[in-house]
């Protein structure tokens, strides 16, 4: 009985073994199918989208860069897939490490889009610490890589303390603010200052363009002009020399003759005139 039942045992155990094997391998063969279809699948769907840029090239966590391309997906609910690299980067502070999938590179999810030309997706955060606040602040050569396939586009991860700042306890100088507005609001008017002496005379500006000619302005009223004094009698000028003598008139042709005028009254009897002196001779008889 012992015996027959080992014999029973014993040609059990590799049929049950052999159904298991079987088991397994279709599992596996199910499984690598499934992965197939579904790579297949992701490489057909990301073969449809083309990235040709990420705007800006280097970033700190949680900020955003943009992907610029064609044919990205735009339903509800689809986010793409972004591959985050900063193997160098961490390589260079603490060489490989264990965990490299969370400290070198994270696969994450894109935002939502509603257009097919730009994604934005937000930097996820590496321990770009090198070399500390008070040295050099070292940034992560990397790369990013959209949907996992196509180009991989270079990217710096910025050094920490250049995005957060080196905290207190004597760190180094943290980065340049932005810069303030131009010009401040303007305060109150101060009190009148005193009256300043005198400058000097500046010096004689160049002479000016000569400007160009104006119009005709309009004709102005008519000035009436007060009658001026008389003025002094002038000297009597030098007589002139005689005049040649004129031409004989003609004739009158006027006749008649006047009345005898009445005779005028007798005039007074004049003096004796003085007696003659002599005698005369006598005549002939």
């Amino acid at each position: 009985m012992r015996k027959r039942r080992e014999a029973s045992l014993g040609t059990k155990e590799p049929r049950t073994r052999g159904r298991r094997l079987a088991r397994r391998l279709s599992l596996l063969v199910g499984a690598a199918s499934i992965g197939m279809v579904v790579s297949l699948s992701a490489a057909q769907a990301a073969a449809a989208t083309t990235v040709t840029n990420v705007v800006p090239k280097e970033a700190c966590p949680g900020e955003e860069v943009t992907f610029v391309g064609s044919g990205m997906k735009t339903g509800a609910g689809q986010r793409a897939n972004v591959m985050w690299n900063d193997s160098v980067g961490i390589q260079e502070q603490f060489g490989k490490l264990h965990e490299s999938d969370l400290t070198e590179h994270q696969n994450l999810k894109a935002l939502e889009t509603s257009v097919s030309t730009a994604t934005k997706a937000v930097v996820p955060l590496f321990f770009q610490l090198w070399e500390g606040p008070t040295g050099v602040h070292k940034s992560g050569k990397g790369f990013v890589q959209f949907e996992g396939v196509g180009t991989k586009f270079e990217f710096i991860f910025k050094n920490l303390y250049d995005c957060f700042g080196a905290g207190g306890g004597g760190g180094g100088t943290g980065p340049t603010g932005p810069t303030g507005p131009s010009e401040g609001p303007t305060g109150p008017t101060g009190p009148t200052g005193e009256k300043g002496e005198k400058g000097e005379a500046g010096a004689q500006g160049a002479t000016g363009a000569t400007g160009e000619k104006g119009e005709k302005g309009a004709t102005g009223p008519t000035g009436k002009g007060e009658t001026g004094a008389k003025g002094t009698t002038g000297a009597t000028g030098p007589t002139g020399e005689k005049g040649e003598k004129g031409a004989t008139g003609p004739t009158g042709t006027g006749t008649g003759s006047g009345t005898t005028g009445p005779t005028g009254a007798t005039g007074p009897t004049g003096e004796k005139g003085a007696t003659g002196v002599g005698s005369g001779t006598s005549g002939a008889t």
